[in-house]
């Protein structure tokens, strides 16, 4: 199949000229969780019970408070996925795996990179940052993520395919597999399933907070969606099949999840009325992420890439606008988010005051990102841009 795509593209040469340029659609829904994420952010550095209790505690949680850190959940796996779409539009564009396996790994180091630094320094005070324990967060994870596909782009597209549906719809199944703590499969399966801590040479602690191998279904999904992009569809043909994925995923995830039959090792119950129903009917595992987790969060997305495809408006633009830079709005996001904790400090605010200044600081990245957006794209002939 992969070898048929990319000359049919090329004939195609009207359905081709989108995968030229950027695909609005994609950037908009990319722009969509990069906003949430700042959302989340905002309440981990400044609101007064992120340390009190989980805001998904229903024993403890407000619905506001609830619905703060739910929508928040589309933006792992949302983003890890077009991970894989982009990849594979790149694949589209330059017609070189070698030239999209360097971009990935080197995307991908750099990353990693960044989590051991900077982002470090953000996460943790100064004198904990040199403490023997490290914290590798989503950074990481998108990071490990895009190397694995290095590797994988070189499969046959149908082996990606089914490697990631196999990885999404069977990997509940790995969940009572644990070893002896300390042991060094101990660390392995935190690094690769379960998450949590492990330990490495010279002492140093290791916390895993988004394990990879979920993530590596994901990345693999999201690249074969990019087929979906390319000349064998026309707009209307893509947008009939993303609707029915969507739906398909989470009408899936409903009747999973109404019967408790699979995919979470968390069950639900009915709670003291019809709304705490309905939140603990949500409340699906993120780490690791569960297939249900990951049914409540794709299905929506698909179906977002399907209605947007082809709107201009300016709300469309705000959104693609910081899709475009989705990188450099995340360093910027995180940074200022830190710094203001710092100077007026940390979870100290009920959530309106959280609400407002999350409001504030995507307004001031907006025009940032505006600015940067405009930027590369006066200046095509400085390559390091594209990794930022």
């Amino acid at each position: 199949m992969e070898t048929s795509v990319l000359p049919t593209a090329l004939k195609h040469p009207d359905s081709y000229r989108e995968t030229r340029t950027r695909i609005h659609s994609i950037d908009f829904l990319r722009g969509v969780v990069m906003v949430l994420m700042a959302i989340d952010h905002a309440r981990t550095f400044l609101h007064e019970s992120f340390y009190q209790f989980n805001a998904e505690d229903l024993t403890q949680t407000t619905p506001v408070l609830f619905f703060t850190r739910w929508v928040t959940h589309f933006c792992a796996p949302v983003f890890i996925f077009l991970v894989g779409t982009s990849a594979y539009l790149m694949q589209q564009k330059v017609q070189s795996k070698k030239q999209v396996f360097r971009f990935l790994v080197t995307r991908g180091l750099l990353l990693v990179a960044l989590e051991l630094t900077l982002f470090r320094l953000c996460w943790q005070s100064p004198a904990a940052f040199f403490q023997p324990f490290i914290s590798l967060l989503v950074i990481w994870a998108i990071g490990v993520s895009m190397i694995f596909l290095a590797f994988l782009i070189y499969l046959p597209y149908r082996a990606v395919l089914v490697f990631g549906l196999l990885v999404l719809f069977l990997h509940n199944t790995l969940g009572n597999i644990s070893f002896p703590e300390g042991s060094g499969m101990a660390t392995f399966w935190a690094f690769f399933y379960r998450g949590g801590v492990g330990s490495l040479p010279g002492g140093i602690g290791v916390f895993f907070l988004y394990p990879v191998f979920t993530y590596f279904g994901l990345v693999a999904l999201g690249y074969c969606l990019g087929y979906l992009y390319s000349g064998e569809f026309t707009i209307e043909r893509r947008k009939v099949l993303l609707t029915g994925l969507g739906a398909g995923a989470i009408v899936l995830f409903i009747v999973l999840r109404y019967f408790n039959l699979y995919g979470d090792p968390r069950p639900w119950e009915a709670g003291k009325n019809a709304l705490y129903s309905f939140m603990a009917f949500l409340r699906t595992t993120k780490y690791p992420v569960s297939l249900l987790f990951a049914l409540m969060t794709l299905g929506p997305a698909l179906l977002a890439l399907a209605l947007v495809e082809g709107v201009k408006n300016a709300v469309v633009r705000f959104f693609v606008t910081i899709g475009e830079v989705p990188m450099f709005y995340y360093i910027l996001h995180l940074v200022f988010t830190a710094a203001t904790a710092h100077i007026i400090g940390f979870n100290r605010y009920n959530l309106v005051a959280v609400y407002g200044f999350f409001v504030s600081l995507v307004f001031v990245l907006y025009l940032l990102c505006r600015w940067y957006s405009g930027y590369k794209r006066r200046h095509p002939e400085k390559k390091w841009l594209r990794y930022l």
